[in-house]
C-alpha cells in the first residue's frame, strides 16, 4: 500500500530461471500483490517462482500451459489484477532489467498530477544509456520515432518499454483482446492507451542489463513490424477519428486521396510522355495541383493529431 491505494506487479516471464528470482527479492514491500506468469519456459523458472511464492505470501503464480507470448502473459496478469480491484497495474520484465524502487515515483507522480500511466523512460538520462548496447539504442531510437506517428504520443519516446503503472480505472476501458500477444504487445499497448485518451507521464529511470545478451536483430525487427505498424495507425485513426468524423480523419482520407492521384497520374505521364512527346501545362497542373493539396491536408491532419495528444 501506497498514499492509501494498492499496486498490483505483473511480471512476465520465460526461461528466466538465473533472473527471475533477483527480481522478486527487489520487489518493494508497499506491493501489496505480485503476479508471476510463467509462459512454458523450458528451465526452472516456473519451480523457482513457486519456491519464492511460499517465502512471500504477495506472490501469485500463474503458468501458461503453452508458450503464449509476453503479451499474452501480461494480459493474463491484467485481466487478474483487475479481478483483485488494485488501484494501480505495474507491468515489469522478470529479467530483472526493471528499477522496482521507481513504482513509487510512477504512484506518486499519477496521484499528485492527475495523470492515468506514468512509465519509464531509459533514453531521457544520456548517461545512463550509454550502458545500453549500441545496436539496441539505434533500432529502439529508430522504432520509437515510428511509433509516436502510429500510437499518437508524439511527446513520447522508449515505445519498446512497458515499464509502468497504470490506473485501474483506465485499465478497464482498455480492450485487452485488442492489445498484441507476441513482441509488439508493449507498442500495442501505447495505442490502445491513446485510443482510450488515457494521459501518460514519463520519467527517466535507469538502464539494467545482467548477463543476458539480446539476440534480436534491431534492423530486421524495425522493417518486419512496419505492417504491424500501418495497420496499428490505420487502426487508431479509424476508432478515434473515422467513426466520429473528426477533422483528422477527413482531411487524411481526402488527402491521401488527393495525393495518391496526383503521384499515380504524374508517372503515367512520365511513363506517357518520354521521347520527343511532351505534356501540356494543364495535364501537368492535374498531377501537381492534387499531389500538393493532398500533401497539404496530411499535413495539416499530422499537426491536428499531435495537438490532440492527451495530456
Amino acid at each position: 500500500m501506497l498514499t492509501k491505494k494498492s499496486i498490483c506487479l505483473i511480471i512476465p516471464a520465460f526461461n528466466e530461471e538465473g533472473l527471475i528470482t533477483k527480481t522478486l527479492q527487489n520487489t518493494p514491500r508497499y506491493v501489496d500483490l505480485v503476479i508471476c506468469v510463467d509462459d512454458a519456459s523450458h528451465d526452472k523458472t516456473l519451480a523457482q517462482m513457486k519456491i519464492f511464492a511460499k517465502k512471500d505470501k504477495r506472490v501469485l503464480v500463474l503458468s501458461n500451459k503453452i508458450n503464449g507470448g509476453v503479451g499474452f502473459s501480461v494480459k493474463r496478469g491484467l485481466t487478474e489484477a483487475l479481478k483483485r480491484k488494485a488501484d494501480y497495474v505495474v507491468i515489469a520484465a522478470g529479467d530483472n532489467q526493471c528499477d522496482l524502487t521507481k513504482i513509487k515515483d510512477f504512484v506518486t507522480i499519477c496521484e499528485e498530477q492527475n495523470y492515468d500511466v506514468c512509465r519509464g523512460n531509459r533514453f531521457l538520462n544520456r548517461k545512463e544509456i550509454r550502458s545500453m548496447p549500441t545496436l539496441r539504442k539505434i533500432g529502439n531510437s529508430l522504432y520509437s520515432f515510428l511509433t509516436k506517428f502510429v500510437s499518437g504520443y508524439y511527446s513520447l519516446f522508449d515505445f519498446q518499454s512497458s515499464f509502468s503503472a497504470i490506473r485501474q480505472e483506465k485499465l478497464k476501458e482498455l480492450d485487452l483482446e485488442a492489445l498484441r500477444d507476441d513482441y509488439f504487445f508493449d507498442n500495442s499497448l501505447w495505442i490502445n492507451l491513446n485510443i482510450v485518451n488515457a494521459r501518460v507521464k514519463e520519467i527517466p529511470v535507469p538502464v539494467i542489463y545482467e548477463d543476458e545478451v539480446s539476440d534480436v536483430n534491431y534492423f530486421k525487427f524495425v522493417i518486419a513490424s512496419l505492417p504491424f505498424l500501418l495497420g496499428s495507425f490505420l487502426n487508431r485513426i479509424y476508432q478515434k477519428y473515422i467513426l466520429i468524423l473528426h477533422p483528422v480523419g477527413i482531411f487524411l482520407i481526402s488527402g491521401s486521396v488527393l495525393f495518391l492521384f496526383g503521384l499515380g497520374f504524374g508517372i503515367y505521364i512520365f511513363l506517357e510522355t518520354r521521347g520527343p512527346s511532351t505534356a501540356s501545362t494543364a495535364t501537368v497542373m492535374l498531377s501537381v495541383i492534387p499531389f500538393f493539396i493532398g500533401f497539404q491536408l496530411i499535413l495539416n491532419a499530422i499537426v491536428f493529431d499531435m495537438q490532440n495528444e492527451p495530456k
